[in-house]
């Protein structure tokens, strides 16, 4: 996962769904949705189409100027034009690990595209 926190980790997201789908009859795929927090969002901000029960995307032990080709492929900000499901964004200044901003940010990004979206 080091490294990858925007790929192996969002793959074992879609494979544990696709599991669970498969195992539990109740679940209704088209309601299903991911809630992460922290830089757990990470692993689905970037890609929340690509299987259609995701709405919403952890560095793996580098930072931004140690490993900046990570950071720019898995940010979130740089898939935004694949975005196109309803999201809610759900953020407080209160979240000390995520600066309220980066919340209002993708809010606006999805307004701005005229997706529906919602923020709390």
């Amino acid at each position: 996962i080091t490294g990858e926190y925007g790929s192996l980790p969002y793959e074992d997201l879609q494979l544990g769904l696709t599991a669970a789908l498969k195992r539990y009859s109740y679940i209704d795929e088209t309601r299903a949705v991911a809630f992460p927090y922290d830089s757990n969002r990470k692993k689905t901000g970037g890609k929340p189409t690509v299987h259609r029960s995701f709405s919403e995307h952890d560095a793996g032990g580098f930072t931004p100027y140690e490993n900046p080709h990570a950071y720019k492929k898995f940010n979130p900000i740089n898939h935004i034009v694949n975005w196109s499901q309803p999201m809610s964004i759900i953020h407080g200044e209160l979240d000390y690990r995520v600066p309220d901003i980066q919340g209002i940010g993708a809010f606006i990004a999805l307004q701005r595209r005229g997706i529906p979206s919602r923020m709390l």
